[in-house]
């Protein structure tokens, strides 16, 4: 279960560092950058799955604060 728990954590920041990749502009204009993932929310897997949709949500929420990504705003997207 740790390992599990280990795993997904390095899965989730390894993904976040990849997309935290931000440009310097200051006014976020274009079409949103959608960001999606499948998670389990529910059975087994769903505290780990909350825990990386609450980490995305953060982190949308800082990349918007700092303009967004390539100077266009983030969006999760969900079904």
């Amino acid at each position: 279960m740790n390992t599990t728990r280990r795993t997904l954590g390095t899965v989730a920041a390894a993904l976040l560092a990849g997309l935290c990749w931000t440009s310097g502009a200051s006014a976020q204009s274009g079409n949103p950058i959608k960001v999606g993932m499948s998670l389990a929310l529910t059975g087994s897997g769903a505290p780990a799955g909350k825990m990386l949709q609450a980490a995305v949500g953060l982190w949308r929420d800082d990349v918007n604060a700092k303009g967004g990504l390539l100077g266009r705003p983030v969006v999760d997207h969900r079904l």
